[in-house]
């Protein structure tokens, strides 16, 4: 996370992880605002926020977007992420 960060001109603090597992805690301690999706105990301690929501549409609201400005990825009939809109 901090190499991709520094490359991309982005402090630790404009970045965001998402993490439920204890092989994301590397991850997320490098960035500053951390969600843990279903977690594990391990992550839902180091996590800013939590979500046990099916998807991760929460996840523009946490970065304060207006759901206005992004669209939801289908893949079937399950949603797969959010896209902002250009």
């Amino acid at each position: 996370m901090r190499g991709w960060a520094h490359e991309h001109r982005l402090s630790p603090a404009e970045t965001l992880a998402v993490g439920n597992g204890a092989n994301d805690i590397a991850m997320i301690e490098a960035t500053g605002l951390v969600v843990g999706y279903h977690p594990v105990p391990a992550v839902a301690e180091v996590a800013d926020a939590v979500t046990r929501h099916n998807d991760l549409t929460a996840l523009p609201y946490a970065q304060g977007y207006r759901r206005d400005t992004f669209v939801e990825v289908w893949s079937g009939s399950h949603s797969v992420g959010t896209a902002l809109h250009p």
